[in-house]
């Protein structure tokens, strides 16, 4: 078992630049802890927030407990009342169009105090699964469980086969909400103390505004945000800065990829995932 307070970097994240601090973090996820306490044992909570450190916080925080954790590939209220069939305990953002069928359970009221330690979750620390869900566009999305074994298994592979340093900022362009995104920006960094920058940043501009001031950073970005980079691409004065750039969630086109090496000295690393078989 890892405690959360030796294996989390000084400042795991950081919001457009400003650093989190891994005090304040174990200090919100111990108070979400608190809250889901009262959730029966063995249950399932539909887990969905837009900010990844928020959305990070309460994943930690319900592994603390036996509790599965389904993660929605949105808000929208059509998802999240087919998803209601699975649970009535939902967690995360305050939705003004919240389907009537889920409780908010972030608002029980009294919680008890949770001052068990906090614990990387693990098959040995009694966490619940993770429940994704497939894209559908071979079908009706299918929910997939994927234990925390499975999840850790991945992880322990990203950090030995590409080799992220003390250094290195971990910076997306794609969503958590979806494996590959959760896997590369959120709990690779968080597991094996490196640092995350907690926006997803969608225009290259952006990105290279956030990059310019740091040594190492690793990109997590989408086939389509590449090829499009790679038509004009603003980030060549900071590629020094670049250590990878990864891709998934479809192939990207070979020209692309020949072009970006060319222009950033770069080569992307194409990720070929699935829900199904991992990120």
């Amino acid at each position: 078992m890892f405690e959360l307070e030796k294996i989390l970097a000084s400042n795991p994240a950081s919001c457009q630049g400003n650093d989190v601090s891994r005090a304040s973090m174990l200090a919100k996820i111990r108070a979400y802890a608190s809250a889901y306490s009262t959730l029966p044992q063995g249950c399932s909570v539909i887990l969905w927030h837009s900010d990844t450190l928020e959305f990070g916080l309460r994943l930690l925080a319900l592994a603390q407990h036996n509790i599965d954790v389904v993660i929605p590939p949105n808000s929208q209220t059509q998802t999240l009342q087919d998803i209601a069939a699975l649970t009535p305990f939902y967690a995360g953002e305050a939705l003004a169009d919240l389907p009537h069928r889920l409780q908010q359970v972030e608002q029980c009221d009294p919680c008890p105090v949770f001052d068990a330690q906090l614990y990387w979750p693990s098959a040995s620390t009694h966490s619940g699964n993770l429940i994704f869900f497939t894209s559908g566009s071979t079908g009706p999305a299918k929910a997939i469980s994927k234990s925390w074994r499975a999840i850790n298994l991945e992880l322990a592979t990203l950090d030995q086969a590409f080799s992220a340093t003390g250094d290195t900022e971990f910076v997306a362009m794609v969503s958590h909400q979806h494996i590959y995104g959760l896997l590369f920006k959120l709990l690779w960094p968080l597991r094996f103390g490196h640092h995350f920058e907690v926006m997803s940043y969608q225009y290259p501009e952006h990105l290279r505004a956030r990059i310019e001031g740091v040594k190492h950073c690793f990109i997590i970005a989408s086939p389509a945000q590449l090829s499009r980079l790679a038509q004009d691409n603003v980030l060549m004065s900071e590629k020094t800065r670049i250590g990878r750039v990864f891709s998934s969630g479809g192939p990207l086109k070979d020209a692309d990829a020949i072009t970006l090496y060319e222009q950033l000295n770069v080569a992307v690393t194409q990720v070929y995932g699935s829900t199904e078989t991992g990120g």
